[in-house]
């Protein structure tokens, strides 16, 4: 009898540690995931009011019936884009230098943050699941959006001409969906991801993309 009642009391124990171990852990798996949403919850996404000293460019200078407000000295461009969806026009947008921490490149001011435009058929879900299946764009999260647009994080992919960015955990990119008043054409204007942003480098481009009327 005294023996049964010794392996009750171990039994006991081991059980009482077992449901003791079991809360440790969901106490930790809970603290965990409320800690990433507050990781995610501190990430502002504040989009900038353009300066006043910005300027509104008609892009038909590029065969794009539609206007942009931009910094002084901005330059646009026409060129060809091949993906997916076929082969058409591509209008590019070189708003404003980033510094690279590259030496042989910010001697020059760095290299132009870009924003692309170009029509597509695809919806902004479709755009997303592409982005998220891409080897080459090392999607991490989406971090916000809306009805016509989201911003979204990767890791750095030009770490070659973009040192700078090398050290960071998270890079940022963004897509909006517009629909041109001629035409009815739906157009992507996107930052380009074969360049690596700061969070401020892409908010202060996505602040000059929703500027963009077609």
């Amino acid at each position: 009898m005294k023996i049964n009642a010794f392996l009750i009391i171990i039994g006991l124990l081991i059980s009482l540690h077992g449901y003791t171990q079991k809360e440790v852990e969901k106490s930790v798996t809970k603290d965990s995931a409320n800690q990433a949403k507050i990781s995610e919850a501190d990430i502002d996404l504040t989009v900038p009011v353009l300066p006043s000293d910005y300027i509104l460019i008609n892009l038909s200078k590029i065969g794009l019936d539609g206007t942009a407000t931009v910094p002084k000295g901005a330059d646009i461009q026409k060129s060809t884009l091949m993906d997916n969806e076929g082969t058409r026009s591509e209008y590019i947008i070189n708003a404003f230098n980033v510094i690279t921490g590259d030496t042989s490149l910010d001697k020059y001011g760095g290299i132009s943050a870009e924003i692309e435009i170009f029509t597509t058929g695809w919806t902004l879900e479709k755009h997303k699941e592409y982005i998220k299946n891409s080897v080459i764009a090392k999607w991490h999260k989406l971090l916000k959006e809306g009805a016509e647009y989201f911003i979204y994080s990767t890791g750095p992919v030009n770490t070659w001409n973009q040192p700078l960015r090398g050290k960071d955990k998270d890079v940022y990119q963004f897509l909006i969906l517009k629909k041109s008043k001629k035409g009815n054409k739906q157009y992507c204007i996107c930052s380009n991801s074969s360049y690596d942003l700061a969070k401020d480098e892409m908010l202060r481009l996505f602040a000059i993309a929703k500027s963009i009327d077609l």
